[in-house]
């Protein structure tokens, strides 16, 4: 798997574990993300499990991924593979989950 992606196997598999949390997290019914439940669901020992994987791969923790995925053009890519307009989800005066 290395030669072909420069990835381990391990590596891959945490990253597509990562990508489904942040799916779990861009289809949630809620108005809060409850990240807890979104750790779980994904298949991670517990939220602060998701977290270091996350930051690992992303940067920013669950969180601060949510909340700058609106603004942040960089961050395009989350708003269109994962349908995140975390916005929307929120009050009218802007506030974020």
């Amino acid at each position: 798997m290395r030669t072909m992606t420069g990835w381990s196997a391990r590596a891959l598999r945490g990253l597509a574990r990562a990508e489904d949390a942040l799916r779990l997290a861009g289809h949630a019914a809620q108005s809060r993300v409850n990240w807890a439940s979104i750790a779980a669901e994904a298949g991670y020992a517990d939220q602060s499990h998701l977290c270091r994987e996350l930051r690992r791969y992303t940067g920013f923790s669950p969180q601060q991924l949510w909340r700058r995925v609106p603004n942040d053009e960089d961050l395009w890519v989350y708003r269109t593979w994962f349908g995140w307009n975390p916005q929307s989800r929120c009050g009218e005066q802007g506030e974020l989950c």
